[in-house]
């Protein structure tokens, strides 16, 4: 009988296997690569990226991608050096198994429509890295697709064996992280750097509470699965005690997302239970209730915050509503005039100069206005406005004021960084406000990203391009969904939207149809009640989560090694 290339590749020297062993090191290392990176900003992110002094300094994102793509060049290296000078002549999977050809066009298709939608973008000078404040650029792309192709050749057999006891290690580092800042009261991140906003907070190192959730969420599964099929009795409830950590790290970091993906993974893991025919339904699993324990001990010891968050992310808590504001629902800027409405009422602001203005509602003189500030009342209230030193400045009762320069006699809206903005951008589907925000806000950017793709039916407008191309001078819809008109978006809260926006249409149904092959040859991983069924599920609620959340280079490399290592199987019976 002929050899299979995984019973030849036993007999192999055993540096063959160092690419196994980086893959299985890059998982568990994840958590502590948040170095701080001071990146000097284009002239084009100056406009978009708060910085100071021109520069952006990163803690968690810019060096993870580096990194990301320093390995990708390592294992890329390490393969065609086995191909020039092997020590034993054996051909590479890639060329001798039919069933890596159809993944492999695919990750190339990808990779080539990625890299073409940059080359030609408007700032093509950033799309290697990409933006500053994101950090996903062709670099992290090739990462990506680097990782799924290393971990179909290399993640097999024994060494697949290995990965549960990464992800044990990897969440082992969250958790310590965790108990650390629930003991201290201080965000790992000011322990480290000493950075103290909060906006880092809940981030344990990956810079904001969505990515700190997803990564936990991706862990999850791998962790349970390998529990419930774990011989050793101390390893069994290591798995449990970790699996169960991370679940009060996911309630604590208010990712309602986050939240819906871990339902996801316990009606998977049932449904995985269910399929196996009683094999682990066993008693020694009884262990598993020890999962509970963290949660239990997080609600005795503080049930007050404890309680908050679990309502917080179950709910969908968060989402900013404008019904103590105006109820802004158009603004207009033509010259010296400024004419906003809502529903009730309509108000104009004519400059007669750079220091007086005329304050007209619904076609009735108000009030005259010179170097001061003025409160209306009735079917105006609660708006103020204020001019002085040629600034209009308005506060309708949202959490931040618009401002306008009046240099001139003529408005300018003061945008984003300062810049001075000629026009006024109106709302894609104004007739969809309230869906503004759905989703935490997620509704008036996807119903504002969806004009973009109608530049992007060949090629997208390339890796780091979106926040150029996002109307954040919609006046209204930032205030509606924000509250204020200074927030920065530059990404679309989808991985789907916002692969077609960067790297194409067809850049997306290239990777919807590398997920469904994955998919396909996974699912017999439940099926057969694989042990690694966990990873399995790990991809699937990646996928699910990717509805409403962006890729990421924090959390994201592991989808794409876990969605390789499953593709795998229908090579091999695991």
């Amino acid at each position: 009988m002929k050899k299979t290339h995984a019973e030849k590749s036993r007999k192999l020297p055993l540096y063959t296997r160092l690419p196994s062993y980086f893959i299985l090191l890059f998982i568990v290392i994840m958590p502590l690569l948040a170095v701080p990176v001071t990146i000097t900003l284009t002239s084009a992110e100056l406009t978009v990226v708060p910085n100071s002094d021109g520069t952006f300094t990163d803690y968690t994102q810019h060096f993870r991608e580096m990194f990301l793509f320093a390995s990708a060049v390592g294992l890329i290296l390490f393969h065609l050096g086995e191909r020039i000078f092997p020590d034993k002549p054996l051909p590479s999977p890639v060329v001798r198994e039919k069933s890596m050809r159809l993944p492999l066009i695919l990750c190339g298709a990808y990779l080539l429509l990625a890299v073409i939608s940059s080359v030609f973008s408007e700032h093509s000078d950033i799309a290697f890295r990409g933006i500053a404040s994101e950090n996903e650029g062709i670099a992290a792309i090739i990462g990506y697709v680097t990782l799924f192709l290393a971990a179909y050749v290399y993640m097999r057999r024994k060494m697949l064996l290995l990965l549960p006891y990464a992800a044990l290690i990897c969440a082992g580092i969250i958790s310590v992280m965790f108990i650390i800042e629930g003991i201290s009261g201080t965000e790992m991140t000011q322990l480290l750097f000493g950075i103290t906003d909060q906006r880092l907070g809940t981030a344990l190192l990956f810079g904001n509470s969505i990515a700190c959730g997803d990564i936990c969420v991706m862990l999850l599964p791998v962790l349970i699965v390998a529990g419930l099929h774990e011989e050793r009795t101390h390893l069994k409830a290591l798995f449990f005690v970790a699996g169960g950590i991370l679940l009060c790290v996911i309630f604590t970091t208010f990712s309602t997302t986050a939240f819906i993906g871990t339902c996801a993974v316990f009606t998977l893991v049932i449904f995985t239970v269910i399929c196996s025919r009683k094999t682990l339904l066993c008693r020694r699993n009884i262990l598993s209730v020890i999962m509970v324990v963290p949660m239990a001990l997080m609600l005795v010891i503080s049930p007050e915050s404890s309680l908050f968050a679990i309502d917080k992310q179950v709910t969908g808590g968060g989402a900013y509503s404008p019904e103590k504001s105006w109820g802004l629902t158009d603004i207009r800027m033509e010259g010296s005039v400024l004419a906003l409405k809502n529903e009730r009422a309509e108000l104009s602001i004519k400059l007669t100069n750079e220091d007086n203005a005329v304050i007209s509602g619904n076609g009735q003189l108000l009030t005259e206005l010179s170097d001061g500030s003025v409160t209306l009342d009735g079917e105006f209230s609660p708006v103020t406005i204020t001019l002085s030193g040629r600034l209009l400045q308005l506060d309708l009762g949202y959490e931040d004021t618009i401002e306008f320069e009046t240099t001139g006699g003529a408005l300018s809206y003061i945008g984003i960084n300062g810049y001075l903005v000629p026009e006024l951008t109106q709302s894609a589907f104004p007739e969809l406000s309230h869906l503004y925000g759905f989703a935490t806000g997620r509704g008036h950017t996807w119903l504002s990203s969806i004009p973009m793709l109608k530049d992007s039916i060949i090629i997208g407008g390339g890796a780091g391009q979106y926040a150029f191309r996002f109307p954040h001078n919609d006046i209204v819809g930032m205030l509606n969904t924000h509250g204020s008109a200074a927030v920065i978006n530059d990404k679309p809260h989808s991985m789907y939207l916002g692969t077609a926006i960067a790297y194409g249409i067809p850049a997306l149904i290239v990777m919807l149809a590398l997920i469904a092959v994955s998919i396909k040859r996974g699912l017999h991983c439940i099926l057969k009640s694989s042990a690694y069924s966990g990873i399995f599920i790990s991809v699937i609620c990646y996928i699910i989560m990717g509805i409403a959340n962006d890729s990421s280079v924090v959390y994201t490399p592991l989808f794409w090694i876990f969605a390789g290592t499953i593709s795998a199987t229908i090579s091999e019976d695991t």
